[in-house]
């Protein structure tokens, strides 16, 4: 054990059996960096860790019944860790302002929780972060200011924490200007309002962007001129989008989308499709049977009889999925 540096037990039912004494001995691993306790009957972190806290870089801790427990203190005191995941451990509460001592994090993840409150401005100390996946907990308040300042940010995932009656994440969009790294933001379903700021996303590498999800927001004025480089990978469906005049003619022309018209960016009220854009002739925004129906750009429906009826196999699971509750489906 001396010499032992990583460690893998998921899938092992190690606390649920007469195998946890064994576990205990971990401690003489002075050395040990990572530890995987992904889906081992755990309900709270054992004081083993305490002992390897000096070593430990990556802790993996998915999938464990913590039962509606906060997430454990014990872990703010990890301060070497850069990896750290706890997706889906029933976990609920606050995360703690404390946070700030994991200095060293690249990745946190704790999807599929049932954490609430605003998140603690505290995290943009995390100066190494790089991935930050939060999804489908009950998150609320406003997005701090702070956030702007993770320079490091590659991925941010904030996304269905509008549930179970919860409104989400409120207040206005940050501009995240010069998180020039950042290539994947999803802040779909929660209650984000007010405009889309004007430098939006300003500095990121078109070549190398990926996505950044808005959908299912209440965002209202127009689609600004700023996220032209990077519009086909902007998604704005279900908010409440008045104007896309200015994008459509700076955009579109000359583009592989022009045939498509303003559809391209989002259908036009009065008019939806599944995506709640068109980009392909086999999926056109199409017009609503009744009146008041599609009020803004950007609509998937008109009313919940009303679906398209030209899906390609991949739009039609999308369709199901988000009608589905998404990550909530049961």
């Amino acid at each position: 054990l001396p010499y032992l540096k990583h460690l893998v037990l998921k899938d092992n039912a190690l606390f649920t059996s007469s195998a946890e004494p064994f576990f205990r001995d971990i401690g003489q691993a002075s050395i040990l960096e990572t530890l995987d306790l992904s889906s081992s009957g755990l309900s709270d972190l054992p004081l083993v860790i305490e002992e390897v806290r000096s070593s430990l870089t990556e802790l993996h801790l998915d999938s464990n019944p913590f039962n509606g427990a906060s997430i454990p203190s014990s872990l703010y005191s990890l301060t070497n860790l850069r990896i750290l995941t706890l997706d889906d451990c029933e976990l609920w509460g606050k995360i703690d302002s404390t946070i700030y001592g994991l200095s060293n994090l690249v990745l946190l993840s704790a999807s599929n929780n049932k954490l609430e409150g605003g998140l603690p401005p505290e995290i943009s100390h995390l100066s190494s972060l790089s991935t930050l996946r939060l999804r489908n907990n009950s998150l609320g308040g406003t997005l701090p200011s702070s956030f702007n300042l993770l320079s490091s940010l590659t991925t941010l995932d904030l996304s269905w924490n509008r549930n179970d009656g919860n409104v989400g994440i409120t207040g206005p969009l940050l501009e995240f200007a010069e998180l020039s790294a950042l290539t994947r933001l999803d802040l779909s379903h929660n209650s984000f309002s007010g405009p889309i700021p004007d430098f939006f996303l300003a500095s990121v590498d078109p070549s190398t962007f990926d996505y950044a999800d808005l959908s299912d927001n209440l965002l209202v004025a127009s689609f600004p001129i700023g996220i032209k480089p990077i519009f086909q990978s902007v998604y704005l469906q279900q908010n409440k989008i008045t104007s896309i005049q200015q994008i459509c003619d700076a955009a579109l022309t000359g583009s592989e989308l022009e045939s498509f018209g303003c559809d391209a960016i989002l259908c036009s009220p009065g008019t939806f499709n599944s995506l709640g854009r068109s980009r392909s002739s086999k999926d056109p925004c199409r017009k609503c049977n009744t009146n008041g129906g599609a009020q803004y750009f950007g609509s998937v429906e008109c009313e919940k009889c009303e679906i398209a009826t030209s899906l390609t196999h991949r739009d039609a699971i999308e369709l199901i999925y988000s009608s589905c509750n998404g990550p909530n489906w049961e």
